[in-house]
Protein backbone atom coordinates (compact mmCIF):
# COMPACT_ATOMS: atom_id res chain seq x y z
CA UNK A 1 0.00 0.00 0.00
CA UNK A 2 1.16 3.11 -0.83
CA UNK A 3 1.30 6.27 1.83
CA UNK A 4 -1.42 7.65 0.71
CA UNK A 5 -3.36 4.74 1.10
CA UNK A 6 -2.59 4.09 4.34
CA UNK A 7 -3.54 7.45 5.35
CA UNK A 8 -7.07 6.91 4.06
CA UNK A 9 -7.33 3.93 5.51
CA UNK A 10 -6.44 5.09 8.69
CA UNK A 11 -8.94 7.81 8.28
CA UNK A 12 -12.02 5.52 7.63
CA UNK A 13 -10.95 3.74 11.15
CA UNK A 14 -10.72 6.52 13.12
CA UNK A 15 -14.01 8.08 11.51
CA UNK A 16 -15.69 4.75 12.40
CA UNK A 17 -14.40 4.82 16.23
CA UNK A 18 -15.80 8.73 15.92
CA UNK A 19 -19.15 7.35 14.75
CA UNK A 20 -19.67 4.09 17.29
CA UNK A 21 -18.47 6.81 20.27
CA UNK A 22 -20.98 9.25 19.16
CA UNK A 23 -23.38 6.39 18.71
CA UNK A 24 -22.96 5.17 22.11
CA UNK A 25 -23.24 8.32 24.53
CA UNK A 26 -26.73 9.13 22.20
CA UNK A 27 -25.43 12.76 21.70
CA UNK A 28 -27.90 14.85 20.64
CA UNK A 29 -28.97 18.67 21.63
CA UNK A 30 -32.32 19.68 22.57
CA UNK A 31 -33.43 22.58 21.92
CA UNK A 32 -34.08 25.10 24.85
CA UNK A 33 -37.36 27.54 25.81
CA UNK A 34 -34.81 30.26 25.28
CA UNK A 35 -33.09 29.38 22.21
CA UNK A 36 -36.60 29.63 20.36
CA UNK A 37 -37.29 33.20 21.94
CA UNK A 38 -34.27 34.71 21.11
CA UNK A 39 -34.49 33.03 17.60
CA UNK A 40 -38.40 34.84 17.61
CA UNK A 41 -37.42 37.54 18.89
CA UNK A 42 -34.13 38.51 16.20
CA UNK A 43 -36.77 37.78 13.40
CA UNK A 44 -39.08 40.42 14.62
CA UNK A 45 -35.95 42.88 15.04
CA UNK A 46 -34.88 41.51 11.71
CA UNK A 47 -38.76 42.11 10.03
CA UNK A 48 -39.09 45.14 11.46
CA UNK A 49 -35.61 46.74 10.48
CA UNK A 50 -36.82 45.52 6.78
CA UNK A 51 -39.99 47.42 7.38
CA UNK A 52 -38.06 50.53 8.08
CA UNK A 53 -35.27 50.13 5.61
CA UNK A 54 -37.22 49.37 2.20
CA UNK A 55 -40.95 50.96 3.51
CA UNK A 56 -44.21 48.80 3.28
CA UNK A 57 -45.10 46.69 0.29
CA UNK A 58 -47.15 48.07 -2.38
CA UNK A 59 -47.48 45.15 -4.23
CA UNK A 60 -48.81 41.64 -4.04
CA UNK A 61 -45.79 39.97 -5.83
CA UNK A 62 -43.45 41.30 -3.05
CA UNK A 63 -45.57 39.60 -0.69
CA UNK A 64 -45.51 36.47 -2.67
CA UNK A 65 -41.83 36.40 -2.63
CA UNK A 66 -41.39 37.05 0.61
CA UNK A 67 -43.83 33.81 1.59
CA UNK A 68 -41.47 31.81 -1.33
CA UNK A 69 -38.22 33.16 0.18
CA UNK A 70 -38.83 32.07 3.60
CA UNK A 71 -40.68 29.06 2.56
CA UNK A 72 -37.24 28.25 1.21
CA UNK A 73 -35.09 29.00 4.29
CA UNK A 74 -37.48 27.09 6.81
CA UNK A 75 -37.11 24.08 4.85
Amino acid sequence: MSKLEEKIADFHVRLGRIEQSVEESKQTKVDSTYENIVEFVTACVALAFCYLGFGLPNHYYQYLFGFLIILSLYH
